[in-house]
């Protein structure tokens, strides 16, 4: 991980401390809206420091794709990796990419992403890890 300069001020440290007390409940997931170059990236990723979780952020070259969501959802769900997953608002492209991010917020799932052979891997890949 590379060195992050940061200068705290109360706003950020208020934004800290509540994307740590967030990310800390298990299973729980939060969308955090600003105007960019706000730092919420920088925060995001100090806490997912903090915490030891994955950061996943898309590609700046995609602008969010099923694929992306595919690897999200594998890397959390059947490999149990704590992940904080970030999109900039420059990458959200697709309305159906917003959807399906919605989607991932309400329910932890998104209809018709995986095909049965997909799912039934990512079941291996669960069941083998309980044992």
């Amino acid at each position: 991980m590379r060195e992050i300069n940061i200068v705290l001020f109360e706003q950020v440290l208020g934004l800290t401390v509540a994307v740590y007390r967030a990310l800390k409940i298990k299973g729980q997931g939060i969308l955090i809206l600003g105007l960019g170059g706000s730092g919420r990236a920088t925060v995001c990723k100090l806490v997912a420091f903090m915490l030891q979780y994955h950061w996943l952020a898309l590609d700046g070259a995609k602008d969010g794709s099923k694929e992306e969501l595919k690897n999200l959802l594998r890397q959390a769900g059947g490999k149990n990796l704590r992940t904080v997953f970030y999109v900039n608002e420059n990458q959200i492209g697709k309305e159906s990419f917003m959807e399906d991010l919605t989607c991932i917020m309400k329910n932890g799932a998104v209809p018709n992403l995986l095909l049965q052979e997909e799912m039934d891997e990512i079941f291996l890949e669960i069941s083998g890890s309980l044992a």
